[in-house]
């Protein structure tokens, strides 16, 4: 069956010679992609044409023009611009390319088929309905869960992680991705998922809202990047001396269950929609090691890399036997 190509409704193909067409996201000075025939046939912006009519496979596309090139040739082109990421394409007989489908969303906004979507869970103690809002919009299938409800173990990966092993995309197929959402004075269960989580050998991606700041990340591959042990460790280490944090933390623990920012619930929404639909596509997260700091009151966002600790308490048992002496 041949496949059929279709054009990515989220992108604008403007043609600027017979040879070359600049595909666009909705911004003016969005992302942008030349897209050119390398023997420059003078048939690209009549295949760009020719989808927006309706024809779909390179037999079709072949026949509209005229000759000018062989189907073969014209599924050549075609499958190089889908693997550029400025063409979908419709095949049932065929896994659906998950990298490129995923692209297609990061330069031009073009949300996935949600029959590709699987379910993420989201673990968290309190309503997150509103910080969950963006991510429902976007079609993504959510199930919410309690700390106490979920049974980390079944979530485990069928192929669990070693150290020096690589995350592939055959590891990531079947992973049932997990995220944890806390508000400000929720530390402690953090850090119990945490440890819960990387003893089973369960990827998590964490998030936080702290008034009208918010983080995303880290996403913890147990075994093979920065816990949410190290990254508070670190934060705590870059922000304050130690009296003062734990001051900060006492605080925070006696004020209980003060109520979510609505201000600080909007940013976060749209912040955290992006990386659960990566998860949901994909089985996995670019926050892998980096955690994303935002504040919604001025639209300030930075990301920050996450450095290993040595001697992570809740790591150090799935360190290699080999670690540097000085630690």
């Amino acid at each position: 069956m041949s496949r059929r190509y279709t054009l990515l409704s989220a992108a604008s193909y403007i043609p600027l010679s017979p040879h070359e067409v600049i595909v666009k996201g909705s911004a003016l000075e969005g992302f942008s992609l030349l897209v050119e025939d390398p023997e420059r046939r003078g048939i690209t912006a009549s295949i760009i044409r020719a989808l927006e009519d309706g024809a779909h496979t390179p037999e079709e596309l072949a026949g509209i023009l005229d000759s000018a090139v062989s189907p073969e040739a014209c599924g050549q082109l075609l499958e190089t611009m889908r693997e550029s990421g400025v063409l979908g394409v419709n095949q049932d007989s065929e896994p659906a390319d998950l990298e490129t489908i995923w692209s297609a969303f990061v330069r031009y906004g073009e949300l996935p088929d949600p029959s590709l979507l699987r379910p993420v869970t989201v673990v968290s103690s309190r309503d997150a309905d509103g910080v969950l809002e963006g991510a429902r919009a976007w079609g993504i299938p959510l199930v919410v869960v309690r700390p106490d409800e979920i049974n980390l173990t079944d979530f485990a990966p069928a192929a669990p992680l070693h150290n020096g092993e690589t995350d592939t995309v055959a590891l990531r197929r079947d992973r049932k991705p997990v995220v944890h959402f806390s508000f400000e004075s929720e530390r402690a269960e953090m850090y119990r998922l945490n440890e819960q989580a990387v003893a089973a050998g369960v990827p998590v991606l964490y998030s936080r809202l702290d008034g009208v700041e918010y983080t995303v990340g880290p996403y913890v591959v147990p075994g093979q990047t920065a816990c949410a042990w190290e990254a508070e460790r670190l934060w705590a280490r870059s922000s304050a001396d130690r009296e003062q944090y734990e001051t900060l933390l006492r605080h925070r623990s006696s004020q209980g269950h003060t109520s979510s920012n609505v201000v600080g619930q909007a940013g976060l929404s749209s912040a955290l929609a992006v990386s659960l639909l990566e998860l949901s596509l994909r089985g996995t997260s670019e926050r892998a090691g980096t955690v994303v700091h935002g504040r919604s009151t001025t639209h300030q966002v930075s990301t920050n890399s996450l450095m290993r600790l040595p001697r992570c308490p809740v790591c150090l048992p799935m360190q290699p036997l080999a670690r540097n002496p000085l630690y």
